[in-house]
């Protein structure tokens, strides 16, 4: 009779309130640590306003850097896949953990760069950073219950959309590093705001691998195969081009522009195609979605504010906020209207045509930019809705938006230099890549318009 009031039993009853209050604690805590994860991976993308004027400067410590940076896409490529493929086994635990401390190196070694050792180790480690932070933010909605798990869906997505207008903002005004400070690889905040927030990661991180709560494992069949090779061949193609042709500076550029562009053509085609063989519908449509924002959002938003931000006209920090608001409220309507999605890619294919010029005025870049952030953050939307009905989508989407995510801001300089000749490191330069750019996105959302409007009358209700 004794037994139930053992010592044994006393500490047994401990120990499962402690695990209680724990569990309880990494759910509290999941949505702000999802939040803070996908801002710190997104912070840590080489930033295009950052790199492209002080290229010049760049090649003057390392004439390889281009092949380096595609080294650090390739690791954050392997790490963000490998981070969503294990987390039946291994959980979001690890890679959120290496990549809060991969974070803190990677920020320290991108800023006042001044040697060749200093530069590739910060392109490598900031890219392999980025797939951990990412991937494994994407990867805790399949060790949380359903409200948190949707919550922390929409905390990760909050980043990758609203977070371009005000980097681009920000690396301008020289507001988180001083203006005359060495060439950089992307902003790097104050110790004060860096370190508590790599701290909460790595804690959260650290307590979800000693709760080890129950993980959902999807299981992809053997359908689609085809579509996860497809799409790692395909990226991983395009950063074998960029490691190629960046080691080897002394091509002739007769050789390299077509070269760029025939890479940059097998890309987008690699893909399309892989649109084709997703086996889901719902995730088809998702996929050609998020895939179509994540290619073109970033670079097109980024050079429209270089180029109006330019003295004596600055834009004020206001419009950046304006536009990283249009993103997100187009997101939210998006995912209640998913059906709407070609309807908003048309809209960014209008937001393209209206800010083709590439205004100097600030207030007629945001106008002209509306249209285009608001119509990106809508087909967000409405392909996350459909990519997060389930497991097998949810992960098949986040690691190609990832994947998309950190290719496409390597290859902006590269392709506005084999088409508008030269690389956007001034504003009449930017001018002419941003057009290029916006031309390529008017026609690419069109075709993603038609593609999903093909692709939805076979969608299950």
């Amino acid at each position: 009779m004794g037994d139930d009031h053992s010592p044994a039993s006393s500490v047994d009853e401990s120990d499962a309130e402690l695990d209680l209050a724990a569990e309880r604690l990494r759910h509290l805590l999941a949505v702000p640590v999802a939040f803070l994860a996908s801002s710190l991976g997104v912070l840590c993308v080489v930033s295009v306003p950052e790199v492209l004027p002080a290229a010049g400067d760049l090649a003057l410590v390392d004439d390889r850097f281009i092949g380096w940076a595609g080294v650090g896409v390739a690791l954050g490529l392997v790490l963000a896949a490998a981070s969503l493929l294990a987390v039946g086994h291994l959980g979001s635990g690890p890679a959120l953990s290496l990549g809060a401390a991969g974070a803190v190196f990677g920020l320290a070694l991108s800023h006042d760069v001044v040697d060749a050792t200093q530069l590739t180790l910060a392109l490598v480690v900031l890219g392999g950073t980025v797939g951990c932070l990412l991937g494994g933010a994407a990867s805790m909605t399949f060790e949380l219950s359903s409200p948190y798990r949707q919550a922390v869906m929409v905390a990760w997505s909050v980043p990758l959309l609203g977070s371009w207008p005000l980097s681009a903002w920000l690396s301008r005004h020289a507001v988180l590093t001083p203006a005359d400070s060495a060439a950089r690889l992307t902003e790097h905040p104050s110790v004060w705001l860096l370190a508590p927030v790599a701290a909460s990661v790595l804690v959260w991180g650290a307590l979800t691998m000693l709760v080890e709560p129950t993980r959902t494992g999807p299981r992809a069949g053997g359908e689609w195969e085809s579509a996860w090779s497809g799409m790692f061949a395909t990226t991983g193609g395009g950063t074998l081009a960029i490691m190629v042709l960046g080691f080897d500076p002394q091509l002739e550029s007769g050789w390299v522009r077509p070269l760029i562009l025939l890479t940059a053509a097998g890309v987008v085609a690699g893909l399309a195609a892989v649109a084709v063989i997703v086996p889901d519908e719902e995730v088809r449509i998702a996929y050609v979605c998020m895939a179509f924002v994540a290619l073109c959002l970033p670079t097109t938003v980024q050079l429209l504010v270089m180029v109006a931000d330019d003295r004596p006209s600055r834009v004020s920090w206001w419009m950046a906020a304006l536009l990283a608001g249009t993103t997100l409220l187009g997101a939210a309507l998006g995912s209640r209207r998913p059906a709407r999605a070609p309807l908003a890619l048309l809209a960014v294919a209008a937001g393209c045509a209206a800010a083709w010029v590439m205004p100097s005025a600030p207030w007629a870049m945001t106008a002209a930019a509306v249209p285009l952030t608001f119509g990106a953050g809508a087909t967000f939307g409405a392909g996350a809705r459909g990519a997060a009905m389930t497991a097998v989508g949810w992960r098949f989407v986040a690691a190609a938006v990832i994947s998309i995510v950190l290719l496409s801001t390597m290859v902006t300089g590269a392709l506005s230099w084999a088409l508008a000749g030269d690389l956007p490191s001034d504003t009449a330069s930017a001018r002419a890549a941003g057009r290029v750019l916006l031309g390529l996105t008017f026609a690419l959302a069109v075709i993603a318009a038609g593609a999903v409007a093909a692709f939805a009358p076979r969608r299950s209700d």
